[in-house]
């Protein structure tokens, strides 16, 4: 490593730690808010840095884009009640014994985390070797694909579960419709001429990482989340205005990605176990379950973005129109 990356590296950690503490002492929820999406996009950086541009793709939309915009719009809802809230809460004042204590248990739990990462032995690869040698009969030539759609594909079925789980959770708890979103109404503009440059080079990209995933750094939740984002901004922007009619497909394709994959585990009980894909079809198995990930992902996201069950979704206000009354 050159001395400048060597010093790029330690900026950037030195960073981090400056914005996680600045960002959790803020007293201001906007600057905190701020805070938090700049850390996030530090985050996307650091995991460029260590040579995962597939996490730092999904760290920059998820952690910094959709998780900091879902954040600025609750503020902008709840409005003075969260900062009333927030500067009602019970203060905790502590002495000097206190703060002692406190001090030590931080450099307490910051002395193990350097003497694990020390103790680490210089050519430690985890189960990268492992990986290595059945990476010929995974159906996928990137090991982080064989890993999650092959050799530990029950994890990645339960988490496409969970996300539906949370799904119907955000619903349960009632969700609004999309014309009631804040930040749906009248965003019109400057920010509909960047939708119509900014969305076909996300579906683009999506599409690439989703292709590109079997052999290189991507995949379906990348791709998806990308997709998913483009959904987003059409929304915004009153490019697209969700339709009662489009409730029913909208259901289709949140749990067709778990129906594929589903399918695709039944498919190896003919054959050996479940989740095992039949022998010389591993690859388009892979291929055929990301690709249904994929559009499922997208769709989930978006409609967790909005909280709003598809049946319950208004079209957007028309810039230049009178909006619609609830």
């Amino acid at each position: 490593m050159s001395i400048v990356a060597a010093v790029f590296d330690a900026v950037l950690g030195l960073m981090l730690i400056w914005l996680a503490w600045r960002l959790l002492r803020s007293d201001d929820l906007f600057k905190a808010v701020v805070l938090f999406i700049v850390f996030g996009l530090m985050v996307a950086l650091a995991w460029a840095r260590l040579g995962s541009p597939d996490l730092a793709l999904a760290e920059a939309a998820i952690g910094a884009g959709l998780t900091g915009v879902l954040l600025l719009i609750t503020l902008a809802t709840t409005g003075h009640s969260a900062y009333a809230t927030f500067d009602a809460r019970p203060r905790v004042r502590l002495g000097w014994a206190g703060r002692w204590t406190r001090g030590l248990l931080v450099a307490g739990v910051a002395a193990i985390l350097a003497t694990a990462v020390w103790s680490m032995a210089e050519d430690f690869r985890g189960l990268a070797p492992a990986v290595d040698q059945r990476i010929a009969e995974a159906g996928a030539a990137n090991p982080v694909t064989a890993v999650l759609l092959n050799f530990r594909s029950w994890d990645t079925l339960l988490e496409i579960g969970v996300l539906l789980l949370a799904l119907t959770a955000t619903w349960a708890l009632g969700g609004r419709p999309v014309s009631a979103f804040p930040g749906a109404v009248r965003m019109g503009g400057m920010f509909t001429v960047l939708a119509r440059f900014l969305v076909p080079l996300l579906v683009l990209t999506g599409i690439y990482l989703v292709w590109a995933g079997t052999n290189q750094p991507g995949g379906a939740f990348q791709a998806g989340t990308l997709i998913g984002a483009a959904g987003i901004v059409l929304l915004l922007s009153g490019l697209l205005a969700p339709h009662r009619g489009h409730a029913f497909p909208l259901r289709v394709l949140q749990v067709f990605g778990l129906l594929v994959f589903l399918s695709a585990g039944l498919a190896g009980l003919f054959g050996g176990h479940f989740l095992e894909y039949p022998a010389g079809q591993v690859g388009a198995f892979i291929l055929g379950v990301e690709l249904a990930l994929t559009v499922s992902i997208a769709v989930t996201l978006g409609a967790l973005f909005f909280a709003a069950e598809p049946h319950a979704a208004r079209p957007l206000p028309v810039q230049g129109r009178q909006q619609e009354a609830p």
